[in-house]
């Protein structure tokens, strides 16, 4: 998407209302590209306002709410995502209207086991560097100039590892759709 419509569009290398149109006009293309159907469009729509927004006048707002900006990224990052999965913008408005009235609130959910250790583990991944033990380790591996084969060997050994377990555990599932099958 850089490459080949941001920068040919001008990059940053423009005013800045061209720079917002610009940025906003790639997330619109990058909604296209995920699919033909209009909630692809409006995802990118608002990712690309969203985007465009914060640089326009929320940049310093959210650099001195620290931490908190961190928290406002990830909810409204999780609800666009909302409009990407699900097909239609009216089961969209149902999800987001139960996702934020308290009816049926007497009736606890169905929530197993799993559902909760996956939920812990996304929580644990998505905040990890927050701490200074995830930020030295997040730093140990990325923050380096040169590798030693034995590191080499070693990271592609682990994430291979990762890899098969990940595949296979995908694959035993009962039932589990592939995010893109409507391509």
């Amino acid at each position: 998407m850089r490459d080949y419509i941001y920068i040919p569009l001008g990059g940053n290398k423009v005013t800045a209302w061209r720079n917002y149109f610009n940025l906003w006009i790639v997330f619109i293309i990058s909604g296209f590209w995920h699919g033909a159907s209009w909630n692809f469009v409006i995802w990118g729509a608002l990712h690309g306002f969203f985007l465009t927004i914060e640089k326009m006048f929320m940049k310093n707002i959210l650099k001195q709410l620290g931490f908190i900006s961190l928290i406002y990224t990830f909810i409204l990052t999780v609800l666009l995502w909302v409009i990407f999965r699900i097909e239609t913008m009216d089961t969209a408005m149902e999800f987001y209207k139960s996702l934020f009235t308290f009816k049926n609130i007497n009736t606890s959910p169905d929530v197993s086991a799993k559902a909760v250790s996956f939920l812990i583990i996304g929580l644990i991944f998505s905040f990890f560097t927050l701490s200074k033990y995830g930020l030295r380790i997040q730093n140990f591996f990325f923050e380096r100039e040169q590798y030693s084969n034995r590191y080499h060997i070693i990271a592609t050994t682990v994430s291979l590892i990762l890899l098969f377990l990940s595949v296979g555990y995908i694959t035993i599932q009962d039932f589990n759709p592939f995010i893109y099958f409507r391509f």
